[in-house]
């Protein structure tokens, strides 16, 4: 399956499978044989694996079964809601001071925490700035993840998100009214690459 999240459990280390399902990534000698290896991707259950079962192994195969989503309760209502637009997040094009990625591997992540509104905050549209792009072509997916105790805890989201793009600079922007994302409490909106 394309885009599967893997990574060690509290551990800085992971990635993202590509296109075909195939993902690799280095294991500094440190870590423990014992480490969990973790397998994710939303719509299906969580995977947990003992390093220790792969680590001699060149593939290994997984099989995930799919998990339905609660999802939050719906209120229909005659009254017309009024909506304001706002921009969330940076608004600079500024080219003086920057976020990057230093290498073009998979798992690098940043992201920003937008606050809870007094209304639903319906995302429209996402865009973001490239600066310089020396990776192509660049490709990254969107997280959002309701926080619990100030860290990131479930994705908000029903499906992958996934920009692709191959300019060298300016501003790539990403529909997002197909995901229909209507949030009520403060999230954590990531990016990986």
């Amino acid at each position: 399956m394309p885009y599967i999240n893997v990574g060690l459990v509290d551990l800085n280390l992971g990635t993202i499978s590509d296109e075909q399902g195939f993902f690799e990534f280095d294991v500094p000698s440190g870590v423990d044989g014992s480490a969990r290896l973790r397998l994710s991707m939303i719509g299906f259950q969580t995977q947990e694996y003992s390093l220790n079962d792969y680590l001699d192994q060149d593939v290994f195969s997984v099989s995930m079964s799919e998990e339905t989503t609660a999802l939050d309760e719906v209120v229909v209502s005659s009254q017309r809601t009024k909506f304001k637009t706002k921009i969330l997040g940076n608004k600079t094009r500024s080219q003086m001071i920057y976020a990057a990625f230093t290498t073009n591997r998979l798992g690098n992540e940043m992201g920003f925490v937008v606050r809870q509104r007094k209304r639903p905050m319906i995302l429209k549209k996402f865009n973001i700035s490239i600066v310089q792009n020396d990776f192509f072509p660049l490709r990254f997916r969107l997280n959002f993840y309701n926080l619990k105790n100030g860290l990131p805890n479930e994705t908000l989201l029903k499906e992958n998100i996934i920009i692709e793009t191959d300019i060298d600079s300016g501003i790539v922007t990403k529909d997002l009214n197909p995901y229909e994302l209507s949030l009520m409490k403060t999230f954590l909106l990531r990016s990986n690459g």
